[in-house]
């Protein structure tokens, strides 16, 4: 793990960033990830985001949900966006076990 304030340098030129979130992800969740991702767009990058579990049908009229890879749905599409990753960012969650299967 990077101190923050090694983020503006980290993120200085075009990187593929993967952003995950825990299992069955709720609007905060979400949320967050989409939001990172927006931003991180507007900045030149190529970002993914990754969620372990699909998530409620309610959510997806958050800009940018239905392109979220599910893991247990896509799992050889979302270890190929983790492989290729040059920076993972893991929101709204504190140990990797709340990812489920794909932590491993």
């Amino acid at each position: 793990m990077k101190p923050l304030s090694e983020i503006n340098t980290l993120l200085h030129d075009a990187k593929n960033i993967v952003i995950t979130t825990h299992q069955s992800p709720d609007a905060d969740a979400l949320g967050s990830s989409l939001g990172l991702q927006q931003y991180l767009q507007t900045q030149g990058h190529q970002v993914t985001v990754i969620s372990s579990t699909d998530f409620p049908d309610f959510l997806t009229w958050m800009h940018g949900a239905l392109d979220i890879l599910i893991f247990e749905k896509n799992e050889e599409a979302t270890l190929a966006a983790l492989h290729a990753a040059d920076i993972l960012f893991c929101l709204d969650f504190n140990n990797l076990s709340r990812t489920k299967s794909f932590a491993t």
